[in-house]
């Protein structure tokens, strides 16, 4: 995340056109922002998210797109239809099984970081995609991985629970 430093702030005079402002504006007023901060909030977030690889930005794209499909598909927002967010998670999991990388889906001993942020001493993939779900829904929005890293504290309980899960 930037860090504004409100004395080496320079005003830039920018063009824009009719609808994007009063979209701007719109957005501005109902979230309690003024203009200018709002624009430059997007455009802190436009750098943020180019700070992920090409790859990660075309699946986040693609998961845009997939909700908006499914919309259309069943008429219902996946976030609130049960059968909706199904079909919601059969895509992402369709699409992601298209960008499987070749190989099977396991770890070598020394392939894992020693410090990790979720389900230390698994080498499990489920167990540590679910431990770092939990982490990142239970963090607010826009954390850094130093907060990640703290957020798993709060969470090492379900970690552990996914653990006692998988061996019984």
């Amino acid at each position: 995340m930037f860090i504004l430093i409100w004395a080496h702030m320079k005003q830039l005079k920018v063009g824009l056109p009719d609808y994007l402002r009063e979209e701007l504006e719109r957005v501005a007023a109902s979230s309690g922002k003024s203009l200018a901060d709002e624009v430059r909030v997007r455009l802190e977030a436009s750098f943020e998210s180019e700070a992920s690889d090409a790859e990660t930005r075309a699946l986040a794209a693609a998961v845009d797109n997939l909700a908006k499909l499914v919309r259309l598909q069943t008429g219902h927002k996946w976030h609130k239809h049960a059968a909706a967010n199904r079909v919601m998670r059969y895509a992402i999991t369709g699409r992601l099984a298209r960008l499987k990388p070749e190989g099977e889906p396991v770890f070598r001993p020394d392939e894992l970081p020693k410090n990790r942020p979720a389900a230390p001493g698994s080498d499990d993939p489920e167990t540590m995609g679910l431990a770092l779900e939990a982490i990142d829904f239970h963090a607010p929005a826009r954390t850094s991985l130093d907060q990640s890293h703290e957020l798993f504290e709060k969470t090492k309980c379900e970690s552990k629970e996914l653990n006692k899960d998988k061996k019984s």
